[in-house]
């Protein structure tokens, strides 16, 4: 009689799990701390709104006025962390392993406004062996920019749409102006006589501490730039010399 109860209770014990993983798992608490800044670079005295998504949404969080979060039963399992909120944007964290029974604080996060100016004109032109690009915003305060080069018209920031980028540090009074030597357009596969294409896109102010400002997408192998303003300049071209 108890050999048989004991087999009862094993299949419900089974019945009650989604998958036998979920049997195995251990539920602790997940938290953290974000630290959000404007376009501008600066920090905000307000950091709450961010929304933690675990995994797409199966498990989240909300940070508070002090940018702190905390996601408790979470059960064991390997989750990517997206920090969302809108107008604002931050590098996804990947493959965060958690083993459950107690609590594991992440390192803080840093979450940059996107710029709510774009590139307005775009001009260039060849001095010598220096490629000069020109860039007006309409905006009296500094941001950066980040210019991206192809050989096609489809230039774009998308990882096959470009051949190479250059951050460009810091407009003053709405313009910018910066140089590129030719010979970076050789090392990158260009030559004399083709015609390659450039476009920009306005970014936060970001200074070396903000480090990195692009990452790889492990699940697309995208490289992809943090904060850019999603509408980008006009699009000029030139002739290599």
């Amino acid at each position: 009689m108890i050999k048989y109860l004991i087999l009862f209770l094993f299949v419900l014990l089974i019945l009650s799990c989604e998958s036998p993983v979920e049997c195995n798992y251990l539920e602790g608490t997940l938290s953290g701390s974000v630290i959000v800044y404007n376009q501008y670079g600066n920090q905000m005295d307000h950091s709450g709104g961010i929304f933690i998504n675990l995994n797409s949404g199966r498990n989240y969080g909300l940070s508070d006025i002090n940018g702190e979060w905390t996601i408790p039963y979470l059960g064991t399992g390997i989750y990517n962390i997206e920090f969302i909120k809108s107008g604002f944007q931050a590098i996804p964290t990947y493959g965060v392993q958690f083993l459950g029974g107690g609590e594991i604080v992440m390192d803080k996060k840093k979450v940059f406004q996107i710029p709510t100016h774009s590139v307005e004109s775009l001009n260039v032109e060849i001095q010598d062996e220096i490629v000069a690009i020109h860039m007006m915003i309409q905006n009296n305060f500094p941001l950066n920019s980040v210019i991206f080069i192809d050989s096609t018209i489809n230039v774009s920031r998308a990882t096959d749409n470009h051949v190479f980028e250059e951050f460009v540090f810091l407009f003053q009074n709405g313009q910018h102006d910066i140089k590129i030597e030719l010979s970076k357009f050789f090392s990158n596969g260009f030559h004399s006589g083709q015609e390659c294409y450039i476009i920009a896109y306005a970014a936060p102010r970001l200074d070396i501490r903000h480090f990195p400002f692009w990452w790889i997408d492990p699940t697309t192998l995208d490289f992809t730039w943090v904060g850019l303003n999603p509408t980008p300049s006009e699009i000029v071209s030139i002739i290599i010399p």
